[in-house]
């Protein structure tokens, strides 16, 4: 009950200035010259941006392509993860979407509302899915040109050890509702009160 609260708490205040929406990741767009990854089974980019205070996902966008075998009707997910996984790495996921593949630009979905766990690191991720379907879309590197830089990529390749790595700049933005100290305060409240039951029910 409590931790609905908390979901719906961040909802609310989100929906109240969704228009208000600030860009916390902008990698800027990449170059059609530059080589790029084969997105397919078990494959992801990622791109690590910082929520100083915390707040709602509200779109991501992906620079993709056709890449070697990808087709106009292919699917991949774009996804929100904390970076609390080994070393800092994606590990959580706290939000995804499905989006489908129609031409080479951006790509992405809007209205989301990905209720982020407060300040901190968190990883914008594409990736494909169980749910998915491509065998091969391409995701260019070395975009230049971004707002918002990332703070450091991560990537890999056919299921096998991800990594961090500056030089996989791949084209990838991110907007969020920014929550006011007030609302930060409610939301901590409530997490306080869930903590305080569970110990309860615990006891």
């Amino acid at each position: 009950m409590i931790k609905s609260l908390i979901t719906g708490a961040w909802l609310l205040l989100a929906s109240a200035g969704a228009a208000n929406a600030d860009i916390v990741l902008d990698t800027g767009t990449p170059s059609a010259a530059t080589g790029a990854l084969a997105l397919g089974g078990n494959d992801f980019l990622a791109a690590q941006f910082n929520l100083a205070n915390g707040g709602v996902i509200d779109s991501i966008q992906a620079y993709v392509t056709g890449g070697p075998l990808g087709a106009p009707g292919d699917t991949f997910s774009l996804s929100i993860y904390a970076a609390d996984g080994n070393g800092g790495m994606p590990g959580t996921q706290i939000g995804t979407t499905q989006v489908t593949y129609q031409a080479d630009g951006w790509t992405g979905a809007s209205g989301l509302a990905i209720a982020t766990t407060g300040p901190g690191l968190y990883w914008a991720v594409v990736e494909v899915g169980a749910a998915d379907s491509t065998a091969g879309l391409g995701l260019p590197f070395q975009a230049t040109g971004g707002t918002a830089p990332a703070s450091a990529f991560a990537f890999s390749a056919d299921g096998g050890v991800s990594y961090q790595s500056m030089s996989n700049a791949f084209g990838v933005q991110v907007t969020a509702v920014p929550l006011p100290p007030a609302a930060l305060s409610l939301v901590s409240g409530l997490a306080g009160l869930l903590l305080v039951v569970r110990r309860t029910r615990a006891a």
